[in-house]
Formats: structure tokens, C-alpha cells, sequence
């Protein structure tokens, strides 16, 4: 500051100005050099102010990005778990599909075979039904001719009885 003084003494000593307009020109460049660093005073004072709150907001914006960081990674954690929850649960399903399509097989096949199984239990009822019946028939043929043996087996009694009678 001292300098900058000493460079506006000087221009009017060297040109030689009189004394009274020197002084007064000293006078009043030393009121605009109060003026200017009274200002430059505040300006400092103020820019300290901002530094310090920039710094402040640095410093709050450092925490912030580290707490973000944090937020992030925990995010991606969260969506990994997701991922392989989603991939297992995919991975389930498709075993389920396959399980569902070899259950769905394996019920036609037994579907298949109960159809079979009706036919052939179809097939032998009609034909035990049909035996069946035969042996009725047969049965009854067996009577009807067991009624006439025994008729003809009375009667030949009886005509022997009668032919030892007369």
C-alpha cells in the first residue's frame, strides 16, 4: 500500500507541480486511497465470508456425496439381492413349468392307461357276463335234465316196482 502511494506522490514531484496544488491533489488521492481500502477492507472481509461458507458447503457437499456413495452402494446391494431373487425365482419357475408339463404328461399317460384299464374291465365284464349267462343256461339245462332223469329215474322205479307187483 505503501507503494502504491509512493506512485502517486511521485508523478507530481517529478513534473514539478506547485506545492499547493500537490497537497491538495496528495489530500485528496489520499482520501480516494482510504476510500479504496476501506472498500478493499470490506471486499477482503466478504470474500473470507464466502471462502468460509464455501468451504462450509464443500464440506457439507463432501459429506452429502459420501453419504450418497453410501446410499449407492447399498442400493446396488439391495438391487443385487433383487437380481438373484428375481433369478431364483425364475430359475423356480421354469422347474415348475418342466415339472407342470412332465405332470401333465404323466396325467395323459394315466389318463391313457385308465381308459385302457376301462376298456379291458368293459371287456372282460361283458364276457364274465357272458359266461355268466352261459352257466345259467347251463345251469338250467343241468336242472331240466336232472328233473327228467329223476322223472324217468321215478317212472323206471315205479314201473319196476309195478312189473314186481303184477
Amino acid at each position: 500500500m505503501l507503494a502504491v502511494l509512493w506512485a502517486l506522490l511521485l508523478p507530481g514531484s517529478i513534473f514539478g507541480e506547485e506545492p499547493t496544488t500537490a497537497g491538495k491533489n496528495y489530500e485528496k488521492e489520499l482520501l480516494q486511497l482510504t476510500e479504496i481500502s476501506t472498500r478493499l477492507g470490506k471486499l477482503n472481509e466478504q470474500l473470507k465470508n464466502e471462502l468460509e461458507n464455501s468451504r462450509k458447503s464443500s464440506s457439507e457437499l463432501e459429506t452429502r456425496l459420501s453419504e450418497s456413495r453410501t446410499e449407492l452402494e447399498q442400493l446396488r446391494a439391495e438391487l443385487e439381492a433383487l437380481q438373484n431373487n428375481s433369478n431364483e425365482l425364475r430359475q423356480s419357475a421354469e422347474i415348475s413349468l418342466k415339472e407342470s408339463v412332465q405332470l401333465k404328461d404323466s396325467l395323459q399317460k394315466t389318463e391313457d392307461s385308465l381308459k385302457s384299464l376301462e376298456q379291458s374291465f368293459n371287456d372282460y365284464k361283458l364276457k364274465a357276463e357272458k359266461e355268466l349267462n352261459q352257466m345259467e343256461q347251463s345251469r338250467k339245462l343241468y336242472r331240466f335234465l336232472a328233473i327228467v332223469m329223476a322223472t324217468l329215474a321215478v317212472s323206471g322205479w315205479a314201473a319196476l316196482g309195478l312189473s314186481l307187483l303184477f
